[in-house]
């Protein structure tokens, strides 16, 4: 009876799975939402139709075939080349996030020992929920995305450290040095064993079994080599997930990476599936109720402390912003190790089961709300990030000469520019306007925020080998401030500058301008142009009376265009 009764579990389970797969994408929700939601539902809170322990096994599998997968689309080379990432920022992020969150359980008056051991549980991230949204987005290959695994692959090797650190701070281990040598030495056996039985023996096993042209073995083969690789670093004390990774890693440069793919890739997915919908199963609603505010504040507190400290850090890193927001959205929760954990510190006698129950909650609510900061991380990158960037932005002026400067993108520096470019001359455009900024970056233009009336944003844009300056600022204040400033600075530069009107246009002339264009007096021009087409004249004559208007600056207009900024009808 009992095995029916698993039997019927994993049933509902599998069929919850595949009405997920073919219902949440027409609702317009992410897979991780779907899963989550269906083990809520089907979990003992609500329909009571299954447990989580009769899933975990189950659960844990998906999460090894989704490293799996990860190390077969990445090469070793590939991996090498993300060594900085993975041992620099990644050891940094774990560093830090596990002394923060260790000094808050401090503060809250946990023991020192058990404050150690939920820092280092809750510093690591979930890495189901974050390969797998990754994935369904395609942001592997993405800047962020490389940082996030970086990160998350570091955290994959803390796991062992951290089980040390348990049965030290437990009393089982004397010398601390000596058990944490132990730990690394059997770590590295353990992985240096999996790449040479893969060089040596699992790449010559798969060309025989190919070329038997059995296709039931090939799939058998790579089942037993997802499954051997987690074993043999179980037995070294990593995770089972590091051990897939690293057979996946070794098969990525082979012949046979894409039929491997093509086999396993339903059975991943399943799996995976199921490990989600095991997630919303293990939410304790009893323990979740009982303590709402608390549960509530603390995982919101972690979520907020940790995707904060994890932006900070990757844009100390000399990371852009942008990556540096995503990042640290992506990794804010806590993981599934963080489980493991608490329950190891239970047996030792270092965390009370009341403390581990709540731990656990805060942990599966934090994994739950994952998607809410998904799309929170995106939306400040898209919102947010590209300000901060662009103020941080260098002006990229070299091996730029005889340039033109252009003060001011807006509609007129923007058509300035375009004549500038169809002559066949480059510019730089400086703005103090971020969003603006941001648009003409992301269109590949050369504009850079900065106020042009400081002298050192005009030498970063050349203006030492500049052929002119042209000066497009709204505000009258600040153009002829503008002005005056360069043309003082650098007597040789021509300047060129809009005016609101004729007196405004005297004025910055007499501050160095060689030439100032009144908006106002223009515009009145350009329109009486059209009246005069409109009356019959031809453009030859038109633009010879246009020129006799702006001869010698504009004279003969100057006393009318005064008068009638005085008519206010």
């Amino acid at each position: 009876m009992h095995e029916q009764h698993q039997l019927a579990e994993i049933l509902i389970f599998l069929a919850a799975t595949v009405v997920i797969v073919a219902v949440v994408p027409r609702l317009g929700l992410g897979s991780i939402v779907g899963y989550l939601a269906a083990g809520v539902l089907l979990g003992p809170h609500v329909m009571g139709l299954a447990a989580p322990k009769e899933l975990a096994f189950l659960a844990e599998l998906g999460v090894i075939f989704l490293l799996f997968f990860i190390g077969l689309e990445l090469s070793l080379a590939r991996l090498i080349a993300l060594r900085g990432l993975v041992f620099g920022l990644g050891s940094l992020q774990v560093a830090v996030s596990a002394l923060l969150i260790a000094g808050v359980a401090l503060a809250l008056g946990l023991e020192i020992s058990t404050a150690i051991i939920v820092g280092g549980a809750l510093a690591l991230s979930s890495t189901a929920i974050v390969l797998q949204y990754l994935g369904e987005r395609g942001d592997m290959a993405a800047r962020y995305g490389r940082l996030t695994f970086s990160i998350l692959l570091l955290q994959d090797f803390t796991i062992v450290p951290l089980l040390t650190v348990i049965k030290v701070l437990a009393g089982e281990g004397e010398d601390v040095w000596m058990m944490s040598l132990l730990a690394l030495a059997k770590a590295t056996l353990a992985i240096g064993l999996a790449f040479a039985v893969g060089r040596l023996l699992l790449q010559p096993l798969y060309r025989l079994v190919a070329g038997a042209c059995n296709h039931e073995v090939l799939v058998g083969l790579a089942l037993t080599t997802v499954l051997g690789g987690a074993y043999v670093l179980s037995l070294a004390g990593l995770s089972m997930a590091l051990g897939a990774f690293l057979a996946g890693l070794v098969l990525s440069g082979s012949a046979f990476r894409h039929q491997v793919e093509a086999d396993l890739r339903p059975i991943k997915g399943l799996l995976l599936g199921l490990f989600f919908i095991y997630v919303g199963v293990s939410l304790d609603f009893d323990i979740i109720l009982a303590a709402l505010p608390q549960v509530l504040g603390l995982a919101l507190a972690l979520l907020i402390g940790k995707a904060l400290a994890i932006t900070l850090l990757v844009r100390a890193w000399g990371q852009s912003w942008e990556d540096a927001l995503r990042t640290g959205g992506t990794l804010a929760q806590a993981g599934e190790f963080a489980f493991v954990a608490f329950a190891a510190a239970v047996l030792q006698g270092l965390v009370s089961l009341e403390q581990a129950s709540l731990l656990a909650a805060v942990v599966g609510v934090t994994m739950a709300l994952s998607p809410l900061f998904f799309w929170l991380s995106r939306f400040l990158a898209e919102r947010l990030a590209g300000l901060l960037d662009a103020a941080h932005e260098e002006i990229a002026s070299e091996g730029l000469h005889d340039h033109v400067i252009i003060a001011g993108y807006g509609r007129v520096g923007q058509t300035v520019a375009r004549l500038a470019v169809d002559e066949g001359y480059n510019f730089i455009g400086l703005d103090i306007d971020p969003a603006r900024v941001v648009r003409c970056r992301r269109q590949g233009l050369p504009v850079f925020f900065g106020d042009v009336s400081r002298s050192e944003i005009l030498e970063a844009a050349g203006v030492d080998r500049a052929r002119a300056l042209v000066v497009t600022l709204d505000g009258t204040r600040s153009a002829e401030r503008t002005v005056e400033a360069v043309s003082e600075r650098w007597p040789e530069l021509s300047i060129l500058a809009r005016a609101r009107d004729i007196a405004v246009a005297d004025r910055i002339r007499a501050m160095g301008a060689i030439a100032a264009v009144p908006e106002v007096v223009e515009g009145s021009l350009r329109l009486g142009a059209a009246l005069l087409a409109e009356l019959g004249y031809d453009e030859e004559t038109v633009n010879e009376r246009l020129a006799v208007l702006r001869h010698d600056d504009y004279r003969a207009l100057q006393g009318q265009v005064e008068d009638s900024g005085k008519d206010k009808t």
